[in-house]
């Protein structure tokens, strides 16, 4: 790695390390010098959705979906590995499968219907959530202690060394990385170069729906509890929380790749919520700040677009 980039990762790096900085000075007996350790920590499996977010985003998809995607995902690979009393290795690929066949069904109805993402992801969270609060009469699922093999830093982190090479790979090495950037900044022209928008929007679908499920297994392998939403679409806090971490590692990708930039904008997400209960604010605050700022990045990049 050449200096150059050395010193601009960490100009990358100093933002979420100053905010930290600036809490510690306002807020000395709220948090520890170990409050930065925890959010590298707390930011590897948000930063695992982001990552596939970032595919729906670039190629220019309102994918509002994923969060429903992986409750579901969660709870029926949960429950079923239960049954069948699979251990911790092959729920974590139940739920994945899942997953990736709700992308599947996602870009299915996107090729079908021919109606813009955001309506018929908007659909599919109403659908997503409904299964998810009949199936198992809406208990949602509730795993043995023994699965819970991912509550510890070790292997949270073993994931984040795991995944984050695929995500690198699939942005920026493989062709559909290209693809969904040729697509994302501009349908007819990428159609001019032989490349099918539909098809690869499609594909980006498929790809979040993959990282739904290494979201949702990673989840509830560390709690090994996932309960269906309690409301009309509240899976879309988490969907929500994926897109800020991605706009946020967006604005970084001038210093760093994007893979890199996600991985601490889910850092800084982190830092705001600590920031916002620090200061006493509720869960559902939490969430309707996170949803402004995630509306104000889309009429930024709206307007950016016209």
């Amino acid at each position: 790695m050449s200096t150059k980039k050395v010193f601009n990762l960490c100009k990358a790096v100093a933002f979420p390390a100053l905010a930290l900085l600036v809490i510690k000075l306002f807020f000395p007996g709220n948090i520890t010098w170990n409050t930065a350790a925890d959010m590298i920590y707390q930011a590897v499996v948000p930063s695992v959705l982001a990552w596939g977010v970032c595919f729906n985003i670039k190629v220019g998809n309102s994918d509002f979906s994923v969060g429903a995607n992986a409750m579901l995902s969660a709870i029926l690979g949960g429950y079923i590995s239960q049954q069948l009393g699979f251990g911790p290795i092959l729920c974590f690929l139940l739920v994945v499968a899942f997953s990736i066949i709700f992308g599947c069904l996602t870009a299915l109805a996107y090729r079908l219907l021919k109606i813009p993402t955001i309506i018929v992801t908007l659909c599919m969270v109403y659908l997503y959530e409904s299964v998810a609060q009949i199936f198992n009469n809406g208990q949602g699922v509730m795993l043995d202690i023994s699965m819970q093999v991912l509550a510890k830093k070790g292997p949270t982190l073993l994931v984040l060394l795991v995944v984050f090479p695929i995500a690198y790979y699939l942005y920026n090495v493989r062709a559909v990385g290209y693809h969904v950037r040729a697509v994302g900044n501009g349908t007819n022209i990428a159609a001019q170069t032989g490349i099918d928008p539909i098809r690869i929007k499609m594909k980006a679908f498929i790809i979040a729906g993959a990282f739904s499920g290494l979201f949702a297994a990673c989840t509830l392998l560390s709690t090994c509890v996932y309960k269906p939403a309690t409301a009309p679409m509240a899976s879309m806090a988490i969907t929500f929380d994926a897109m800020m971490s991605v706009y946020i590692g967006m604005s970084f990708a001038a210093w760093t790749n994007l893979t890199v930039g996600i991985y601490i904008g889910a850092v800084c997400v982190r830092i705001l919520k600590l920031f916002m209960t620090i200061i006493g604010l509720s869960t559902y605050w939490n969430n309707i700040v996170v949803a402004g700022i995630v509306l104000l990045f889309l009429v930024v990049s709206s307007v950016n677009d016209m």
